[in-house]
């Protein structure tokens, strides 16, 4: 009887243990499903925002600043800059 009963007891613990780990694949499949869409979403938004960006014409930082001769020209030669 003893033995019967060990055995049930060991059956019952290893059903649940499959049961357990077949329930924590499907959740680890469907987390890396959704982790997949997650990033294809984001990966889609950030070349929408490329395009976006590459569309607008943006004035070079180098258009800000103008080189001319000064009034009164240094003995170096150099030429100096100053914003606009």
């Amino acid at each position: 009887m003893d033995n019967r009963l060990d055995i049930l007891t060991k059956k019952l613990y290893e059903e649940g243990v499959e049961k357990a780990r077949a329930e924590a694949e499907e959740m680890v499949r469907k987390a890396k499903e959704d982790a997949a869409k997650i990033i294809e979403e984001a990966k889609a938004r950030a070349e929408e925002i490329r395009r976006i960006v590459a569309g607008r014409v943006l004035a070079p930082a180098s258009f800000l600043v103008r080189r001319a001769t000064p009034l009164f020209p240094s003995t170096t030669g150099q030429r100096s800059s100053f914003l606009i």
